[in-house]
């Protein structure tokens, strides 16, 4: 539907735009691990398995940053329940 209206839909753009911005280089490398399972490999058979504790780590991470930072303190265990949506659907395409 969206090529017979010539609208180009680009679904890594958004991941594209967080490694050019370096966001990446700010956070753990549970962060990095899990983005680069679900953004940029294809392993549907053993993703959930490869992912899952990498989330067991990342609910128990949390921390102070730095007074630069607008966001006092970061409680990555809010965004478990997300990533396994996501972890899921990805295993489903």
């Amino acid at each position: 539907m969206a090529s017979l209206i010539n609208f180009t839909l680009d679904p890594k753009g958004e991941s594209r735009e967080v490694t050019n911005k370096g966001v990446m280089t700010c956070v753990s490398q549970e962060v990095k691990d899990i983005f680069n399972l679900l953004e940029n490999e294809f392993l549907p058979l053993d993703l959930a398995s490869r992912v899952q504790p990498l989330l067991a780590k990342i609910s128990k991470l949390s921390g102070k940053l730095s007074s630069a930072s607008s966001v006092s303190e970061v409680q990555l265990a809010k965004y478990v329940p997300a990533l396994e949506k996501l972890t899921t659907l990805r295993v489903l395409q």
